[in-house]
């Protein structure tokens, strides 16, 4: 995959927020031709908050077009892949 910048924060031990646990949080900046491989997390969620741009969110090969200031939420054991617009490559938070 290819992307204009990308931030991630692991933690070995989840941030707990009440009854959330964080396991990961970062930043993605797509190029106009960037596709986020399909992937799975088995027990966890996985939110997409788009800042910019458009592109489709593929769950379990069910196509959703997301843009500026949509959320996309990946339940846990879903197979999710992101593809940008071409025009107005994503950029987004997870």
């Amino acid at each position: 995959m290819r992307y204009r910048y990308r931030m991630d924060n692991y933690y070995a031990e989840p941030k707990r927020y009440g009854e959330t646990s964080v396991f990961q949080i970062g930043m993605l900046y797509c190029n106009e031709d960037s596709v986020i491989d399909t992937h799975r997390h088995r027990e966890l969620f996985e939110l997409t908050v788009v800042t910019s741009g458009k592109g489709t969110a593929y769950t379990d090969d069910k196509a959703v077009e997301i843009s500026a200031r949509d959320i996309h939420i990946a339940f846990p054991r879903e197979r999710l892949k992101i593809v940008t617009d071409g025009d107005e490559p994503l950029q987004f938070d997870f």
